[in-house]
């Protein structure tokens, strides 16, 4: 909470002190949430359900330095949840980023990134009832030589930490460095295609020597994708992700394996009001439990957003998902596996320029293979959010998106 009080400070300061003219946006949001399984207890138990009175308070900055193309992006946002019907689970959540972008001439330019988040813990089947919040930190550098308008050469180095404050998730705290270099074309029409290569080392750093005989105490992932950003016209636009993860441990060998990552998303305007956005996806995922190495999800999503008028906008998706949980070696129970189903619908109203209501629903049911009880939950927000900006279509410059802690 302190470090997001002081970042928002320091967003202010920045601000008054900059010679050059910045785009200052400052959020604050207020909401109702009903939620019918707020533990995910699986449906032979008692579920226990939940109202949550969330606040929030947002803010960002982009402030230009020496030139057009050399500015610094600033984000931050303080929240605070009560849970009534759950009371354990109240919290408190923070989150900030920045960013110095910075170019030299035509040949290099890249970002200096950091950011720091505080999120409440994923509950995942009823097992676990104490408050547990997660804390993710990065610091990355990112550079890309420019070669020609079209060719670029993409690095990015970065480093990751992750922590539980709960003991019993603790085994899952970790450390990862990695590198990536690509090769990047971008075509006159905006079309994207980028080739590279990936690699990260995964440090378990609290781990006890059971735990570490069981899973090893760290992994090594090196990947080789593709990544194609296609415009195929003004309408549409077709994205694919392609790669192959070779992933390593020292000691315990026989998990080594070969995964593939693949995603597939194209986006069609129907019209100018009518935005229409499919997915596909076959991805490995981490998974938290003693005795599953990683999940393999398997899934499709279709979204449409539609704004109906200036002021009123509706979002709504479903999506269908197979998960195969992978098992060590070592576990005495073989695989198991799950599907997902989820259905969502929000709705956006702009009251006034600078108030919105929104309003949001999302059904999930879980099922559970071949033995587990499935698990189904039910959340349903409203809330009002008050925006200032200095200037008029700060807050479209702004990535303030990234803060706001939608459903979905």
């Amino acid at each position: 909470m302190v470090g997001s009080v002081r970042a928002i400070l320091l967003i202010w300061l920045v601000s008054a002190s900059a010679a050059a003219a910045p785009e200052l946006v400052l959020q604050v949001a207020t909401s109702w949430q009903d939620d019918s399984n707020p533990l995910r207890t699986p449906e032979s138990q008692s579920v226990v359900s939940t109202r949550v009175l969330g606040n929030d308070i947002r803010a960002g900055l982009v402030l230009p330095l020496l030139s057009e193309r050399t500015r610094l992006v600033l984000g931050a946002a303080q929240g605070d949840a009560q849970y009534h019907g759950t009371d354990q689970l109240s919290h408190q959540t923070h989150a900030w980023d920045a960013a110095l972008e910075w170019a030299y001439g035509d040949l290099f330019n890249g970002r200096l990134i950091a950011s720091d988040d505080q999120s409440l813990y994923s509950y995942s089947d009823g097992s676990l009832t104490q408050l547990d919040l997660a804390h993710t930190a990065q610091q990355a550098t990112e550079v890309s030589l420019k070669v020609s308008p079209e060719l670029s050469f993409p690095v990015r180095v970065e480093q990751t930490q992750f922590h539980y404050d709960l003991i019993e998730n603790q085994w899952y705290d970790s450390s990862q460095k990695a590198s990536q270099i690509g090769l990047l074309y971008e075509s006159p029409t905006g079309s994207q295609v980028q080739f590279g290569m990936r690699s990260s080392n995964t440090v378990f750093t609290q781990r006890t020597p059971a735990q570490i005989l069981a899973m090893d105490s760290s992994l090594h992932d090196s990947e080789l994708f593709a990544d194609v950003d296609w415009k195929y016209s003004v309408k549409t636009g077709i994205r694919m992700r392609v790669g192959v993860i070779e992933r390593e441990y020292p000691d315990l060998t026989a998990q080594d394996t070969r995964l593939v990552s693949a995603m597939l998303t194209t986006s069609y305007a129907y019209s100018p009001q009518l935005l229409i956005k499919t997915q596909l996806w076959d991805r490995p995922y981490p998974f938290i439990s003693s005795s599953v190495l990683y999940m393999l999800a398997k899934g499709a999503r279709l979204s449409a957003a539609w704004a109906w008028s200036e002021k009123v906008h509706l979002r709504g998706f479903v999506s269908l998902q197979h998960d195969d949980l992978i098992n060590t070696p070592t576990s005495p129970s073989s695989s198991s596996s799950e599907q997902e189903r989820r259905a969502g619908l929000m709705l956006d109203y702009l009251w006034q320029p600078n108030m919105r209501f929104f309003a949001e629903a999302q059904l999930e049911n879980q099922l559970r293979m071949p033995a587990y009880p499935n698990i189904a939950e039910t959340r349903v927000r409203v809330g009002l959010e008050y925006t200032f900006e200095n200037s008029p279509g700060a807050a479209k410059n702004n990535p303030m998106s990234r803060f706001q802690p939608y459903f979905w």
